[in-house]
């Protein structure tokens, strides 16, 4: 895969490849949210419910958010994939 960096030899097959790969690498942190709130919801907390839906939508939003930064990042997907100016991803 030595033509995944290079934009005029790359297939298109690419860059869903690489958005799919840097989503799957934000799901551990994503989890880790997950399983704590999923504790809180089955030891009986009183505030269990709550901090249940918290997680819900803070897992949501890491996996959104770490995904865009990943994107983002100096020589990433935007750069290599999208042609993006290196000024506009930093």
């Amino acid at each position: 895969m030595k033509e995944v960096r290079v934009f005029k030899k790359g297939s298109q097959l690419h860059t869903p490849v690489a958005l799919i790969l840097t989503l799957m690498m934000t799901f551990p942190g994503a989890f880790i949210v997950l399983v704590v709130g999923y504790w809180f919801l089955k030891t009986g907390n009183p505030h269990g419910d709550f901090v249940w839906s918290f997680v819900l939508q803070l897992a949501l939003f890491w996996v959104l958010f770490s995904w865009c930064i990943n994107i983002l990042k100096p020589d990433g997907i935007a750069e290599n994939h999208f042609l993006i100016a290196k000024k506009d991803t930093s």
